[in-house]
């Protein structure tokens, strides 16, 4: 359950920094952050986060407009707050049996 409870908490941080700065064609932080969250959210089996990861990635490599990136990013957040939420849901849980 702690990579899951790392997962809620670190990549919230990728998130709102990829949300809060604009980013250009081949944006070596940006790419880097996108295939963070693509390859955490695959390596814990979490649905949903690492397609437009994915695609986000290959987004800022090409240079896409700044409304299909911003679509995937919107895309990535809002998966993330689901599962952030569920994650902290079971959590709690844990923490009040054990």
């Amino acid at each position: 359950m702690a990579r899951f409870r790392d997962f809620a908490l670190d990549y919230r941080a990728s998130i709102d920094h990829l949300k809060a700065h604009p980013i250009a064609e081949g944006d070596g932080e940006a790419r880097r952050l996108a295939h963070s969250l693509k390859g955490g959210s695959a390596f814990l089996g979490i649905i949903g986060i690492q397609e437009p990861a994915d695609q986000l990635e290959l987004a800022i490599l090409r240079g896409a407009e700044a409304t299909t990136i911003t679509h995937l990013i919107d895309r990535i957040d809002q998966r993330y707050e689901e599962i952030a939420a569920m994650i902290r849901e079971i959590t709690m849980g844990e923490e009040g049996h054990g």
